[in-house]
Formats: structure tokens, C-alpha cells, sequence
């Protein structure tokens, strides 16, 4: 069973899609494109937290435990009370003042399960 992110953005999120396609291209310029597999336009997160010492450690230990390759169930901001599989390839902590970080992830929507 997958391990669920309970946390918030607080500064900032933004959905980034981008549809795998294939080209075929023929003569004088003719082209045909179509969906590449039945997942093709998986959803892309870039998210943005500001917290204190406990959250961040929390946040930290989250992203370290799954590795960047398991996936752990999400909600996001315009999904309503709809969860998906995500993984968390990447993840950048910088120190602000009084003991406080800003945090910022990509989630990646993980294929292939519902």
C-alpha cells in the first residue's frame, strides 16, 4: 500500500502537461499525429512550501524514504478530493530566516494505476 503526502503547497503550485504524441509524416508535407499510449498526458507538478524545522524534516524524510521511484498517493490543488499516484524525482531545501525553508518539488503522475 502506498504512502500518502499530506502536505499543502504553500507558496506555490503550477500543472505542467504535455501530451505524448506521434508524427507520421508523409509526402508533400501531409502529417498525421495521434496519442502515444493510453497514458499519454500524465500530469507534472512543480510545488512550493514554506515551513518551519518539524515540517521540512518531515517533508525530507518523506521524499528520501520513497526514493524518487515509488510512487505515494497525492491530492492536488485542482483535484478536488480526487487522489493520484505520484513520484518525487527531484526536490530542493533552502534555509530562510528564523529557522524556516523553502521547499520546492516536482511531482510526476505515476502510470498505470487508479
Amino acid at each position: 500500500m502506498a504512502n500518502t503526502f499530506s502536505y499543502n503547497p504553500t507558496v506555490s503550485s503550477q500543472l505542467k502537461q504535455s501530451p505524448r504524441v506521434k508524427k507520421i509524416q508523409f509526402g508533400n508535407g501531409y502529417f498525421q499525429i495521434t496519442g502515444d499510449g493510453i497514458n499519454s498526458n500524465m500530469e507534472t507538478w512543480n510545488l512550493g512550501f514554506i515551513v518551519g524545522d518539524t515540517a521540512k524534516q518531515a517533508i525530507e524524510d518523506f521524499f528520501i524514504a520513497e526514493g524518487g521511484y515509488t510512487y505515494f498517493n497525492w491530492t492536488a490543488p485542482m483535484n478536488g478530493a480526487t487522489q493520484k499516484q505520484y513520484i518525487c524525482p527531484q526536490w530542493n531545501i533552502t534555509p530562510l530566516a528564523n529557522n524556516n525553508y523553502n521547499i520546492t518539488a516536482t511531482f510526476n503522475e505515476f502510470p498505470g494505476l487508479t
